[in-house]
């Protein structure tokens, strides 16, 4: 048997030995002693796991006005990918910074995405239906800093029924810190005058029919999607990722925007590399 003044001395030349091999005791970065004060006081070193996300340059600077409400705007019709694909931007986005998306329509409830065959001018036994229940009517949301308006065949429903959220745009739009259109979407911004001497784009495939509205709008056939002061409007379809993307690197910092991209598994395009017009020959 080991005398305890033995295993003492035993223990003390232990840790001498272990001190000069790896130098003197650091602090450990989850107690605010050295490690050896902390074991002394009893502070328990809790590990955490690391976050999804660390902190980066972009989010620590956000401040007050940093966009944080985000209302879609959804109506009978709604293109499917217009509103998930953004959405699921955005989703990303909620992760690394605080965020709120809503979706508003005519009336709180469900808006589906089926047409018509007298609207669409297609006859088909095909159910490829998407129902959204929505969180809120229009003008009956909390405030929002950013307006997202998808596009769709419902973009050509009668104006009788258009009218209520082509108003809803021109109204909020002056209290929006931005705006932003997939594909047709524009079409409604720019009934609402909202595009009026601006540059802009819209689907490719229904650039004739599109760009007949607004007034001395400087529509970009080669473009993704532009920029124009707070009104950002997208090409077709797929094209609102790469704009909704294109929104966070400007907003939120390009490393945010590489995490939301990487998330999603997505090749951006740059705003004027878009190769659908020349594919409808436009450019």
């Amino acid at each position: 048997m080991w005398s305890p003044t033995l295993i003492s001395t035993l223990l003390s030349l232990s840790l001498l030995t272990h001190r000069t091999l790896a130098g003197p005791m650091m602090p450990d970065p989850r107690c605010n002693k050295t490690l050896s004060e902390c074991s002394r006081t009893g502070e328990a070193l809790t590990k955490q796991a690391a976050p999804r996300y660390p902190p980066n340059n972009s989010t620590s600077k956000l401040n007050s006005t940093t966009p944080k409400n985000i209302g879609i705007m959804l109506y009978r019709g709604f293109q499917g990918l217009d509103v998930i694909g953004p959405f699921d931007a955005l989703w990303s986005l909620g992760r690394i910074t605080p965020l709120n998306v809503y979706f508003l329509s005519k009336d709180k409830g469900t808006v589906r995405n089926k047409m018509p065959p007298s609207v669409t001018g297609i006859t088909t036994n095909s159910n490829t239906t998407i129902t959204v229940s929505t969180d809120y009517a229009l003008g009956e949301h909390p405030p929002l800093d950013v307006l997202l308006v998808p596009g769709g065949l419902g973009t050509r429903l009668s104006d009788q029924e258009l009218d209520l959220y082509i108003k809803f745009v021109k109204d909020i739009y002056p209290s929006l810190q931005y705006i932003i259109s997939v594909c047709t979407g524009a079409s409604i911004l720019a009934r609402a005058g909202l595009l009026d001497g601006k540059n802009a784009t819209t689907n490719k495939a229904a650039w004739k029919w599109a760009t007949q509205f607004g007034k001395d709008v400087k529509w970009q056939a080669g473009a993704r999607y532009v920029t124009d002061g707070n009104i950002w409007t997208t090409s077709g379809v797929s094209a609102g990722v790469d704009g909704t993307i294109g929104w966070i690197e400007k907003v939120f910092g390009a490393e945010t925007a590489e995490k939301v991209a990487d998330e999603l598994e997505w090749n951006r395009s740059a705003p004027d590399s878009d190769v659908f017009g020349k594919k409808n020959h436009l450019v």
